[in-house]
């Protein structure tokens, strides 16, 4: 009995030993872990649960957050990842070329949310992680449909594509205050919120205002437009402005709702400020990106966790514990009773 006591107490240790030596081998976890974790965020950034309407435009179904049911909406986000996605082929087809014009005019049709007197893309349906329960408008969208209408020019060689993405251009000016997507901070800093309601504080989402200036200065070096350069500048002067604020030693925040960002977001979040210096090179930029950088490739995941106590870091330490004590486990009684009872047998 102290034996099999002594072996357990010797696997427990052992467990927590190889946890600790492979925990950054184990912290990107598979598909499946992530699922596990973050449930239908996790599947909603995969865009799980496409499918079409009756004019060939992708809905989305979100079901129900927090009790509050959402079910098959439009997002122009969708629309902009799925042009994307046919852009990135090798070989365009004509059907696909017909596919992504549908998209750009569909965008700007009041059903699918097209203000006409903002420019600005309406999302009708609440967001219940951020306590919006009615309506909110995306920068993230918006930047997404830019992208739609410039992939829509350059296939059609059509000048209505510019004209429509000028429109939507135009409703980046649009202050959240007012049913817009804009926040001042200062004369030169506008920061374009991916979760814009005026009925809750604004969350200041990192990844979807980042991607939306880098759309705005896509649309800019296409087109030339002015009132794109000047978002998109201010929009970088807001972006160095605020990722100070974004550090958590090493991790990044993913808003200032004190939301930390998940492995995808991390590593994502860390691509977009690379992107970003493409622009402009900014020694803040160049600060952070290259901090939180090293902090994921050189910081041993124990280390993380003890630093920073969240539910993300303690729920995959338990999970790779747990995940090692068993096979340890059973490695180690495999050994005991064929090692141990056998030669007592003898």
């Amino acid at each position: 009995m102290k034996k099999q006591i002594h072996l357990h107490i010797s696997i427990l240790f052992f467990a927590l030993v190889l946890t600790i030596i492979f925990g950054n081998m184990l912290e990107t976890p598979s598909e499946k872990i992530l699922e596990f974790f973050y449930g239908k965020l996790y599947k909603i950034s995969k865009f799980d649960g496409i499918s079409y309407d009756a004019n060939n435009m992708p809905l989305i179904d979100y079901k129900s957050f927090k009790g509050i049911h959402i079910g098959r909406v439009y997002n122009p986000l969708v629309v902009g990842w799925k042009t994307n996605e046919i852009i990135d082929k090798k070989i365009i087809t004509r059907k696909d070329t017909l596919t992504i014009l549908n998209f750009a005019d569909n965008l700007v049709l009041q059903d699918y949310g097209f203000e006409e007197n903002t420019g600005l893309l309406k999302h009708n349906y609440g967001w219940p992680r951020c306590n919006i329960i009615d309506y909110y408008y995306s920068c993230l969208s918006q930047g997404r449909a830019l992208q739609v209408m410039l992939a829509a020019f350059k296939l059609s060689g059509d000048s209505i594509y510019l004209a429509n993405g000028k429109r939507l251009v135009m409703g980046f000016f649009i202050d959240i205050e007012n049913d817009g997507l804009r926040e001042v901070l200062d004369d030169s800093s506008w920061w374009y919120e991916e979760f814009a309601s005026k009925s809750v504080p604004v969350p200041f989402v990192l990844n979807g205002m980042i991607s939306s200036v880098l759309c705005l200065n896509e649309f800019y070096s296409v087109t030339g437009d002015t009132n794109a350069w000047i978002l998109s500048k201010n929009g970088f002067n807001a972006i160095v402005k605020k990722l100070p604020q974004f550090d958590r030693n090493g991790y990044a925040f993913y808003d200032l709702l004190g939301n930390v960002c998940t492995p995808l977001y991390e590593k994502y979040t860390i691509s977009l400020l690379k992107d970003l210096q493409r622009i402009k090179v900014d020694s803040t930029l160049d600060f952070y990106q290259t901090k939180w950088e090293e902090y994921q490739n050189n910081t041993i995941f124990i280390k993380k966790v003890l630093d920073q106590r969240s539910r993300r870091s303690l729920g995959m330490i338990a999970v790779q514990f747990i995940s090692v004590f068993a096979i340890v486990e059973l490695f180690g009684m495999l050994f005991f009773y064929i090692f141990y009872k056998r030669r007592k047998r003898i």
